[in-house]
């Protein structure tokens, strides 16, 4: 049977970040809750959960501005397995609690980031032609956003007890490595992408394909390629839309930071949740996912009817979840206590 190499690689791709975003994305929900039960039971190790997701994404915002060069150099196949790599390195860092340790994957992983983002959403666009984009980038989605259900659901099931012991988080750690490590396995196998002409039918090619179609370019010395995609990224930045969606970016961090960490450490922290609240840390996460899923497909149906009689598609997706932003974000104010993101020592909810 003939597999268009293109969207195999897409395949993979996509089950590849499930994977390790399946032991990421996991570990920073619990991770603020774990590194404090690792603290009560070493004195001498002083984690931070929140520094650590802060020097990630520090890192992270940083190497973004350089992984265009690097891939420059290397192309986007190994940009992805060398940032995927780099999860890996964090995962299995919490298999040895060292202080220094974890500060020093947490750059480490921030600078992988920037490589398999970027590296992604180039090898997922030279994979795609204006037929098939939209399909592979909801395919992507779609299969990446499970990993949301995978890894809480472990956590629900390996968290039965108020207090966290060594032998629950060794337990944890080890899973999540290996299934980091199996994602990172599934990425080696990513293939050269198709030539433009093997995408589709020559004789079927819309404008949109040769918008996506990437030309051919004169080939250029690694250093001088590496500088003009340095100066290419400094360029866009400072154009009026890039200036303007930085509000946005902001907005958009501020949202992933509540989601990802505080809120379900807060769920933890929470005495009057019960003995059960280091497993809702799991439960909160499953629920994350379900409502990204859902927010996904409610936003694509309500682009499409907007499309078609009310106006602006993209301005009533916004307005609408901004507004249950709004609602969420309340709920959460005056649900949980005022220091709960912090520590456990809260007996009753306000």
């Amino acid at each position: 049977m003939n597999i268009n190499r293109g969207f195999l690689n897409v395949m993979i791709l996509s089950w590849g970040f499930m994977l390790v975003f399946t032991a990421f994305q996991t570990m920073g929900n619990i991770q603020k809750t774990v590194l404090e039960s690792i603290s009560e039971d070493d004195p001498d190790f002083h984690g931070e959960g929140y520094l650590s997701l802060s020097i990630i994404y520090a890192s992270f915002a940083l190497c973004n501005w350089l992984a265009p060069s690097f891939i420059s150099m290397t192309g986007p196949r190994t940009s992805i397995v060398v940032g995927c790599s780099c999860y890996v390195f964090f995962i299995a860092s919490f298999l040895w609690p060292r202080t220094e340790l974890l500060y020093f994957a947490s750059a480490f992983v921030g600078i992988g980031a920037a490589l398999a983002w970027t590296g992604q959403g180039l090898f997922l666009t030279i994979n795609s032609d204006g037929r098939t984009m939209s399909r592979n980038s909801g395919l992507f989605w779609a299969i990446f956003q499970s990993s949301l259900f995978i890894g809480n659901i472990f956590v629900f099931f390996a968290f039965r007890e108020p207090k966290i012991n060594a032998h629950q988080r060794s337990l944890v750690f080890k899973v999540l490595t290996g299934v980091s490590v199996a994602g990172l396995g599934l990425l080696f196998a990513l293939r050269r992408p198709p030539q433009p002409s093997s995408l589709g039918p020559a004789e079927g090619v819309s404008s949109a394909d040769k918008e996506l179609q990437i030309p051919e370019q004169p080939k250029e010395r690694p250093l001088p390629a590496a500088w003009r995609a340095f100066g290419d990224a400094v360029a866009l930045f400072f154009t009026a839309r890039m200036l303007v969606l930085t509000l946005t970016f902001i907005y958009t961090g501020l949202v992933l930071t509540f989601l990802s960490s505080v809120y379900s450490s807060s769920i933890g922290f929470t005495k009057a949740m019960g003995d059960d609240r280091k497993r809702l840390i799991g439960l909160s996460g499953i629920c994350i996912g379900i409502g990204e899923v859902f927010g996904g497909a409610m936003s694509g149906l309500l682009a499409s009817r907007c499309r078609s009689g009310c106006g602006d598609s993209g301005t009533s997706v916004v307005l609408a979840g901004f507004g249950t932003h709004l609602f969420s974000f309340l709920v959460a104010l005056l649900n949980l206590p005022n220091s709960a993101p912090f520590q456990e020592r809260l007996l009753r909810l306000v």
